[in-house]
């Protein structure tokens, strides 16, 4: 089950068409027994919140784009700044629905496990979610 949780006004992709993106990134990452079972909630936040949440369960006080709280193999709780998202878009000079996009693949590929504690698993992380969102975007809806 996947959840779409606006706490802002702001929105970057339609929510629908954003529910199909996230249901094909879970095709490529999940086998078909897990994915049946996964239940992710993802909720949207302004910079304020994002940080407050940062600062109270991983002690950085600072804004973010995306934190992944797991709480078992298959529930997971995906907070998206999506004003962050948006800053972060024109110092990558992405388009703010692709930028949306990686964030989400790197959440996702956080909850299967995979870290970017090194700049060798940051550069291994972001090369899948290039790929899966070229993947992705090829096609249709």
């Amino acid at each position: 089950m996947i959840n779409l949780i606006y706490k802002t006004n702001l929105r970057i992709i339609n929510p629908e068409k954003l529910k199909k993106y996230i249901k094909k990134f879970i095709n490529i990452l999940f086998n078909k027994k897990l994915k049946n079972k996964l239940q992710f909630n993802f909720v949207f936040l302004n910079n304020n919140e994002i940080r407050k949440f940062n600062k109270k369960y991983l002690n950085k006080n600072r804004f973010t784009d995306i934190l992944c709280f797991k709480y078992d193999e298959t529930s997971c709780d995906f907070l998206i700044s999506l004003e962050q998202i948006k800053k972060n878009a024109k110092v990558f000079k992405n388009k703010p629905s692709k930028e949306l996009l990686l964030v989400i693949a790197h959440g996702l590929l956080h909850f299967k496990g995979m870290n970017d504690d090194t700049e060798y698993e940051r550069k291994k992380m972001e090369l899948l979610g290039n790929e899966i969102i070229l993947k992705v975007l090829s096609e249709k809806l």
